[in-house]
């Protein structure tokens, strides 16, 4: 007789799963991600390491997550020992809110007819 998990193994069903139960919790955890406090955490950062403007620096943390994220995501597919699910969703979540903050404060050139902007 087999255990819930042994038949989600047995059914293929458990990746599928994870994936709906990683989609649940992203969105919302973006929401109370805090840079300060989290970062550092997930990626080494050396204050040289990083550009002095804020679009700049968003840009470089963004590519710093990114690599990171590829790399965890390698060691879970591979099934080594020192993949961390935690480690996974923290980086995911930091990933998804430096993108929104670099959507939101990257400048946009400004829509043709409004004051300022050329005709």
């Amino acid at each position: 007789m087999m255990n819930g998990f042994q038949q989600a193994i047995a059914t293929r069903s458990f990746p599928a799963r994870a994936r709906r139960a990683i989609r649940a919790f992203a969105p919302s955890s973006r929401l109370h991600y805090e840079r300060e406090r989290m970062l550092w955490r997930l990626v080494p950062l050396g204050l040289g390491r990083l550009p002095a403007g804020e679009p700049a620096r968003t840009q470089a943390i963004v590519l710093l997550l990114a690599k990171a994220l590829r790399a965890e995501r390698a060691l879970g597919r591979a099934g080594h020992w020192t993949y961390d699910l935690n480690r996974h969703l923290g980086l995911l979540q930091a990933y998804k809110a430096e993108r929104a903050t670099l959507k939101r404060d990257s400048p946009r050139a400004a829509p043709l007819g409004e004051a300022g902007a050329p005709r």
